[in-house]
């Protein structure tokens, strides 16, 4: 099974001069907690969620009204190929003990998200699990910075 077999259809994405404020309120509106970074050619430039919102911007005192994305997005994020194989990409998931993949296509282009989610509902239970139980070890996982 691929990833574009079980990828979500709708990415969603922000740009890196919009403010905190922005991003949050789409999150909001969407129901999600990660949003993917991007450019103008919609190349991927980063991602952004909600933790990152709180724990690097308004924990340090920051308000949302003078923080852009760009300030706190993660800028070296993780990414699948929409050819790729589901379980390699779930390794990548439980490597770096992420919930959400964006997906490129063969053009280096952002098409869609690979989450959690999508594994859970559409490949094996193993599978899931093993991402599940990847994911939520926080023991290896590096301080927050």
């Amino acid at each position: 099974m691929l990833v574009k077999d079980i990828m979500s259809t709708a990415p969603m994405s922000i740009v890196p001069g919009a403010y905190l404020e922005t991003a949050a309120i789409k999150m909001r509106d969407l129901g999600v907690g990660f949003l993917m970074v991007s450019g103008d050619a919609n190349e991927l430039l980063g991602v952004v969620t909600d933790r990152d919102i709180v724990c690097r911007g308004l924990a340090k005192g920051s308000s949302v009204f003078e923080l852009s994305v760009a300030d706190i997005m993660t800028s070296h994020a993780v990414w699948c190929s929409e050819k790729e194989d589901i379980g390699d990409a779930a390794r990548l998931m439980e490597l770096n003990k992420v919930r959400h993949l964006p997906v490129k296509n063969r053009r280096g282009k952002i098409v869609d998200i690979l989450s959690f989610t999508d594994i859970s509902a559409r490949a094996s239970r193993a599978l899931a699990g093993e991402v599940a139980s990847a994911v939520a070890d926080k023991t290896s996982q590096p301080p927050y910075r």
